[in-house]
């Protein structure tokens, strides 16, 4: 399927997610120093060290699986914030049957896409990069619209045709923005992180949202011709 989506405006797509981000800041930034808390604890009490013990290891174990719940939920509320809804902090600790079953294909679909780009980068990295870039908005897909996982990488690929370069140079900033971030000892991610995030929410809204229809679609013509 071709895409007939308009060409990205990177000026433009900062800017917008720059608006957003200005509008939430507080809650974004409040999210920010919650995870990056959390994410601290099993190093401030030594659960990552040799020796640190069975108990102090499945403490390690508890906060990366609550990192990823939290991933999710901040994933979730960039998207929310893209589309111009009001998000508030308790957003980040959304629970429920439902959201535990998204949240386990969302970390399926994530872990995919992560091990296809690991697997690209082995070789000569340019594959690793192709593949990050046309498969960018598979999680996204299965988190906003639960699209099967197989579909969301399709519809992923389909919807970044044509989009490869200027992904790529979107890439390349946010590259610059998180060497910035880093040399002012990390507190700046309290900013680029989220302003990154909102940046590729807007990407996908803009280019992969809308396909979901025609996933639908043919798969129910699929299902028909059987």
């Amino acid at each position: 399927m071709t895409t007939h989506t308009s060409k990205i405006d990177i000026k433009h797509t900062f800017s917008l997610a720059w608006g957003h981000f200005k509008k939430e800041w507080k809650v974004l930034v409040g999210m920010m120093l919650i995870v990056f808390v959390i994410n601290s604890l099993p190093d401030l009490l030594g659960a990552n060290k040799p020796g640190s013990g069975m108990v102090l290891g499945l403490f390690s174990l508890i906060i990366s699986a609550v990192s990823i719940w939290l991933g999710y939920n901040l994933t979730k509320t960039y998207i929310r914030v893209a589309r111009d809804h009001k998000v508030a902090l308790p957003d980040m600790f959304e629970w429920g049957t439902d959201a535990l079953k998204r949240l386990f294909f969302f970390f399926i679909a994530s872990f995919l896409y992560s091990l296809a780009v690991v697997v690209g980068f082995i070789f000569l990295i340019v594959p690793g990069v192709y593949v990050g870039i046309r498969w960018l908005f598979a999680p996204y897909l299965v988190l906003d619209k639960q699209v099967k996982i197989g579909d969301a990488f399709t519809t992923s690929w389909n919807a970044t045709k044509g989009h490869e370069w200027n992904l790529f140079l979107i890439g390349l900033v946010a590259l610059g923005l998180c060497i910035l971030a880093a040399l002012t000892f990390g507190l700046g991610f309290l900013i680029v992180a989220p302003l990154l995030g909102l940046v590729a929410s807007h990407l996908y809204i803009k280019l992969a949202a809308h396909h979901v229809g025609h996933v639908t679609h043919a798969a129910h013509a699929s299902e028909a011709s059987h």
